[in-house]
């Protein structure tokens, strides 16, 4: 792949381990960043952590790998009735939530080939606005009035990555997959379980549910929920990849 590699942007270990198998990824231990390569070097991935610190992450990951393509891959929440665990979400844009300027729009071309990619995987999808919050989305309530407000779906990470491509001139294709649905709660912050790397944090884990024991039956279908979404997303990864290595990405998000 002349002009760089592509560069896929994850927030959290489970995205990041999820992909990267799906990709046939090895970690890359020499740096403090979590990151797998492959693809005989076409191919890297950069694990970023979880909400306004993804920022300033993925601009030391995409300065360090110069890459031709970002493509931002997660899970979220679904702001809409119907959208169902596991579901792709192809974003046409990303807006931050309480932020004026207008939402940053994802080019067409990589829209198209995200569609095309999702269809070669037998896999359902759904485009529209998606939504980056400062925090944990967790009631049904939230949910619904920001689905309102036009977003399909919310996550933490998807804005600031996007900015972080923009100001490299890279373009950035964002999809999600759908893990809490509409009518699921969720009260834990993020930094409950996930460390400021996206690594899960064990032993806060275990300390919580030592006090919540109650919580344990909603933190196992959350985490069967995040396991299916996972596993989505790298199916999509692997059919967008095998498209975009093979046939190129000019600079401005064409295919050629």
């Amino acid at each position: 792949m002349q002009g760089g590699p592509l560069a896929v942007v994850t927030a959290v270990g489970p995205e990041s381990r999820a992909v990267a198998r799906a990709l046939g990824l090895v970690r890359d231990g020499t740096g403090e960043m979590v990151m797998y390569r492959g693809w005989q070097g076409a191919m890297v991935l950069g694990q970023v952590g979880v909400g306004e610190q993804a920022g300033p992450a993925a601009r030391r990951f995409l300065a360090l790998v110069h890459p031709r393509l970002v493509v931002v891959l997660g899970v979220a929440g679904a702001l809409r009735p119907g959208l169902r665990t596991g579901e792709l979400i192809i974003a046409e844009a990303v807006a931050r939530m309480g932020d004026d300027r207008a939402a940053r729009s994802v080019e067409v071309a990589l829209r198209t080939w995200a569609r095309k990619a999702a269809a070669d995987a037998g896999m359902s999808w759904s485009e529209g606005l998606l939504l980056t919050a400062p925090a944990v989305v967790g009631t049904r309530e939230e949910k619904m009035a920001l689905g309102r407000e036009g977003a399909l779906a919310v996550d933490m990470e998807s804005w600031h990555i996007a900015e972080a491509a923009a100001a490299m001139g890279r373009p950035c294709l964002i999809v999600r997959a759908i893990a809490d649905e509409l009518d699921e709660a969720l009260r834990l912050p993020p930094d409950t379980f996930v460390g400021p790397r996206g690594g899960v944090r064990v032993g806060r884990a275990l300390g919580f549910l030592l006090c919540h024991p109650h919580r344990l039956p909603g933190l196992v279908r959350l985490g069967r929920q995040v396991g299916r979404a996972g596993r989505v997303l790298g199916a999509f990864g692997a059919s967008f990849a095998a498209s975009v290595v093979h046939h190129h990405v000019s600079s401005s998000g064409d295919f050629a």
